[in-house]
C-alpha cells in the first residue's frame, strides 16, 4: 500500500523565496529518481493571514512502507536534508498509508 510522506517547513529569515524554491525543485528531482518513489510534488502556502509559518510543503509518495524506510537513510536524503536545514526552520512530517485503490 503506498505512502504519503508529508514535510511541512517554514524559510527562515534570511533566506530567499528564490533560495527556498530552488532547494525544493532539487529535492523533488533528486527524490523522484530513488527506487521506490512513486512522486514528488512542492507546494507553497496561500491564503490569509501570516503565511511565515509553514509556507512550503514537499509530499513524496512511496511505493510501501519499505521504500519509505530504505529512503529516510539514504545519502540523497540526508545530503537535500541538511541543506533544507540551512534555508527552513519548524519542520513538521507526518506519514500516511494511503486509503482506497
Amino acid at each position: 500500500m503506498a505512502i504519503a510522506h508529508l514535510v511541512f517547513l517554514t524559510r527562515k529569515q534570511g533566506s530567499s523565496n528564490a533560495q527556498a524554491e530552488r532547494i525544493l525543485e532539487s529535492a523533488k528531482r533528486e527524490f523522484g529518481a530513488l527506487p521506490g518513489v512513486l512522486e514528488v510534488r512542492i507546494a507553497a502556502r496561500i491564503g490569509e493571514g501570516d503565511i511565515s509559518k509553514r509556507s512550503y510543503g514537499i509530499m513524496t509518495r512511496f511505493a510501501d512502507s519499505e521504500s519509505l524506510a530504505a529512503f529516510l537513510p539514504h545519502p540523497v536524503h540526508l545530503a537535500i536534508g541538511k541543506e533544507m536545514r540551512e534555508h527552513f526552520t519548524d519542520f513538521a512530517v507526518h506519514d500516511f498509508t494511503e486509503l482506497g485503490a
